[in-house]
């Protein structure tokens, strides 16, 4: 008879190892049987473990550094083995920068997310600002056209005049319609700038609190 498929056992914190990235940066990989001496880890796994820390969203090319193990190339993984350190090394700039033109790199990747949410919002609210105006001018074509008329049966009813009162009577009343929907699409147009402004300010926020999260690590990298 045909065995049954083994059952897949939940992954736990003795299946990964912590590597950490002088001088305080630390992240985990998964450990595979293939790694028997630490030049078995790949320059791909450790650059997916490293992005692995930030958001999607703010991924940059990693092709740029690469790690440098601090143990010898063919010094011996075990099962004893729960950390190695590493330290980041670039062809492009000294060691010693390298980490702070990373964290450069991903405030430059926030900034351009930050902006294009900006944009988009800005161009929503243009967007939704030029139809109400729009309407606002179809508002007022209607009124254009209902005056005429108005004049039109007026010449035409000279003789009725009780009748042709009560008709301004009427206009009048749909007159102050037309201004109370004039009212109500500034009010709603304000509504928009308003809505901008606060999601434009809660950017702003988010980006600043980004750059204090940079900063925090740029000073822990000089202090170290």
């Amino acid at each position: 008879p045909q065995a049954a498929p083994a059952m897949s056992t939940p992954m736990s914190q003795d299946d990964y190892m912590t590597v950490v990235v002088t001088p305080k940066l630390t992240f985990q990989l998964c450990r595979r049987a293939e790694w028997k001496i630490v030049q078995d880890i790949t320059q791909e796994e450790l650059r997916r473990g490293f992005l692995s820390r930030f958001p999607p969203a703010l991924w940059m090319s990693s092709e740029k550094f690469s790690f440098r193990a601090a143990l010898p190339p063919t010094a011996a993984i075990t099962e004893d083995t729960t950390s190695l350190v590493y330290k980041l090394v670039s062809d492009e700039v000294p060691d010693e920068r390298v980490m702070l033109s990373i964290l450069r790199e991903l405030e430059k990747s926030y900034e351009g997310i930050i902006r294009r949410a900006v944009n988009e919002t800005r161009s929503e609210a243009l967007q939704e600002h030029f139809m109400q105006q729009e309407q606002v001018e179809e508002a007022r074509r209607e009124q254009d056209k209902m005056v005429k008329d108005l004049r039109k049966d007026c010449r035409s009813l000279r003789d009725q005049l009780q009748s042709v009162q009560k008709r301004l009577f009427l206009v009048e009343q749909e007159k102050d319609q037309l201004r109370q929907e004039q009212n109500h699409t500034k009010e709603r147009i304000a509504r928009l700038e308003r809505e901008g402004a606060e999601k434009s300010r809660e950017a702003r926020d988010e980006r600043q609190a980004i750059r204090e999260q940079l900063a925090a690590m740029q000073k822990l990298l000089e202090a170290a």
